[in-house]
């Protein structure tokens, strides 16, 4: 599990750019990294702009190929207790069978729309950090048995998009 956290972590950094360059540094960058591991790599371009899937052992990962495109949000993600903001853009899904998901998406709203969302959605949460200043929200804490944190960006480097980011896994 370790493994693949280190993975969706360097996925998500690598994200935040979102470019064709970015996206030709991520794929060069993820093959290298699991090159030496077991994992399997699959390029599916059957979709007009295709994706990038990640498979290992402990889950799967999706990534948009495109900077405009989207992924399917995987099944059984647990919406009615962490609802996604946007389904018109999401970059990265990943799956991680029991032990959880992540969400990254993106959308043209503004971020004080997107903010008080979360805001709204997350009341009656048990939450063990709360913050938002200029640029960013995050929320962290348990929900209905799942452990959740939800960050809220407006990424100076791109003025078109405010990111969402989803963690959502059980409560132990």
């Amino acid at each position: 599990m370790k493994r693949f956290l280190l993975l969706l972590l360097v996925l998500i950094v690598l994200l935040a750019g979102c470019g064709k360059a970015v996206e030709k540094l991520a794929d060069k960058a993820v093959g290298s990294m699991l090159s030496s591991e077991d994992v399997k790599v699959e390029i599916d371009s059957s979709s007009g702009d295709g994706s990038t899937v990640i498979t290992t052992d402990e889950g799967k990962i999706e990534v948009a190929s495109d900077s405009g495109g989207s992924v399917a949000v995987p099944k059984g993600y647990p919406e009615d207790i962490i609802p996604i903001y946007s389904k018109d853009k999401i970059v990265m899904a990943a799956d991680y069978g029991e032990n959880g998901f992540t969400i990254v998406g993106q959308t043209k709203d503004d971020m004080a729309t997107v903010v008080k969302y979360y805001e709204d959605a997350l009341v009656g949460a048990e939450s063990t950090l709360v913050q938002n200043f200029d640029g960013m929200y995050m929320s962290m804490g348990v929900l209905e048995g799942m452990n959740y944190n939800v960050q809220v960006t407006d990424d100076s480097g791109d003025d078109e998009y405010i990111s969402f980011n989803l963690i959502v896994v059980p409560a132990e």
